[in-house]
């Protein structure tokens, strides 16, 4: 898609994507650059795009036939399709039921692991987190003082 810059237009910044990394989080960023400057044309979001694309992400973009792609929508659902299995995947809590802290490992180390991993899971509560928390511990002075005190919130339990 050809496609001159609006005058006066500079193209934000956006880290680069080798195909390593999630397609849809990286057209996120994309789009949250474009929204801090001058809304523009499909075309030019797609040119603009390119110039994120490193790797075989590049290479993949390259081998397109031009004028294949009408507008950015299109241009991204291939780029999904293509790259989709780069995805990153939401944890389960199941996996959280599976950790815990290791006999070398700092309390201050595994609480900022333990909340790093429960982060990045959707489906659970607040309660549910707590109580993995409270039970994923080794025992000693945070884990003692649970049973007489037991935390109401994650952000009490880790604190």
């Amino acid at each position: 898609m050809a496609a001159p810059a609006p005058r006066g237009y500079k193209a934000p910044r956006v880290s680069d994507y080798d195909d390593l990394t999630d397609p849809v989080q990286h057209v996120k960023r994309f789009e949250n650059a474009l929204a801090t400057g001058d809304p523009s044309s499909d075309a030019y979001k797609c040119r603009l795009f390119r110039n994120t694309l490193t790797g075989l992400a590049l290479d993949w973009l390259d081998e397109i036939t031009q004028g294949t792609i009408q507008n950015f929508q299109q241009f991204f659902e291939q780029f999904r399709t293509k790259f989709g299995t780069s995805k990153t995947t939401s944890r389960t809590i199941h996996e959280l039921w599976q950790i815990r802290q290791g006999p070398d490992e700092s309390l201050r180390d595994y609480v900022d692991h333990f909340l790093k991993m429960n982060a990045e899971i959707k489906d659970t509560t607040d309660d549910r987190s707590t109580m993995i928390f409270v039970h994923s511990i080794l025992s000693g002075g945070l884990y003692d003082s649970f049973v007489d005190d037991i935390p109401k919130t994650l952000m009490e339990a880790s604190a």
